[in-house]
């Protein structure tokens, strides 16, 4: 009898949780890779964020859009800002560095992870930057995801007044880098789950920055 309670506790239990919890997608997402199954779009030639010269700031700037999902609205908002000489920002002069963000729309979210700063007189601070993914890593395993309906930076200065280039994206060697994002959805019994998508992106030069292609499960 006591078993039985046991049992019929246990069964309690997990029903509570999984009202609550998230459906467990077991697939695997991959940076760079998919199958037939996917949502998959290619650019050719590969899409870049035409700009034109804001003669009040003196800087580049342009806007474009992608639609991750082939639905016919546009769920990610390119923002990019370029100085002329992009070289300024290498002898100290870090207001001319490039700012490239991004809107995300209809639920989506991106991977990001928080990039350590310092504020002076021995403090730190920490503020987010998108994620760069190499070819092959587990997008649908990763942690740390932005909220939907928010700015996100890709690479940027760091907070005022601290002068340093900052974002992941500002590190990479690779032309094969790639953005992680994912949109949420209803799954059974009031639980939810995710799918899981990439962005591919050539970011070895700023001033010349492409979007290769993107995938979604």
């Amino acid at each position: 009898m006591k078993n039985l309670l046991q049992i019929l506790w246990l069964i309690i239990l997990t029903s509570f949780i999984s009202c609550n919890d998230e459906f467990k997608n077991t697939n695997f997402v991959l940076a760079g890779m998919c199958d037939s199954s996917y949502i998959y779009h290619e650019y050719l030639p590969p899409l870049a964020v035409k700009t034109e010269l804001n003669i009040t700031t003196g800087f580049y700037e342009g806007t474009d859009s992608i639609d991750l999902n082939l639905d016919g609205n546009f769920d990610l908002i390119i923002s990019l800002r370029l100085h002329p000489n992009d070289t300024i920002y290498e002898k100290g002069k870090s207001l001319y560095y490039p700012t490239c963000r991004m809107d995300l729309k209809n639920g989506f979210e991106v991977a990001i992870k928080k990039m350590n700063y310092s504020c002076g007189h021995g403090y730190c601070n920490q503020t987010p930057f998108i994620e760069a993914f190499e070819y092959g890593s587990d997008v649908s395993r990763f942690s740390e995801w932005s909220e939907g309906e928010t700015n996100q930076t890709l690479w940027n200065i760091f907070p005022p007044y601290v002068g340093y280039p900052g974002g992941w994206w500002s590190f990479v060697k690779s032309e094969d880098m790639f953005i992680g994002f994912r949109h949420k959805h209803n799954g059974p019994k009031n639980t939810f789950y995710y799918y899981y998508g990439w962005i591919k992106v050539n970011a070895l030069d700023h001033q010349n920055m492409t979007f290769t292609s993107y995938a979604m499960e």
